[in-house]
């Protein structure tokens, strides 16, 4: 029983560190904004891949759906690279306009992981490039959110 109480209390501790970790990581989240019940979060965050050599910060954005049913977004990225929009001389590209469905209760977050797609990162630039374009501003743009 002696050696037991202290496997437990070292296990206790062990676990209250992890969670506190957990939460300081949540922290970074910050609101951008809400619209029907969705909210939408987001986080500079830096992204190492050094199996393809790519170091990133990216804007990694969080979508929560607080509602009962079952919603749809749309939105257009606006992106600034160096004070210039990049993306406003063609709006109606198809590579800047984005869709998400999420069901009651739903959280979409974006990670580093490039295989995810755009939907839920926007890049902010190289980390280790020098005289390359910086994201300066970004804007969720003509955002809908409506029941699904």
């Amino acid at each position: 029983m002696k050696k037991i109480l202290p496997l437990f209390i070292t296990l206790s501790l062990t676990i209250s560190m992890f969670s506190f970790q957990v939460k300081a990581q949540d922290s970074d989240w910050e609101l951008y904004k809400e619209i029907n019940g969705v909210q939408i979060y987001q986080k500079v965050t830096e992204c190492h891949d050094a199996a393809n050599g790519l170091h990133q910060e990216l804007i990694l954005l969080k979508f929560v759906n607080t509602t009962d049913q079952d919603m749809e977004l749309s939105w257009t990225l606006e992106a600034w690279y160096d004070g210039e929009c990049s993306t406003c001389d063609d709006p109606d590209n198809a590579e800047y306009q984005f869709e998400l469905t999420l069901s009651s209760g739903e959280t979409a977050t974006g990670t580093c992981d490039i295989s995810e797609g755009k939907t839920l990162r926007i890049f902010k630039g190289f980390l280790d490039k020098e005289g390359t374009a910086t994201l300066t501003k970004f804007e969720l743009n003509n955002m809908e959110v409506n029941p699904g």
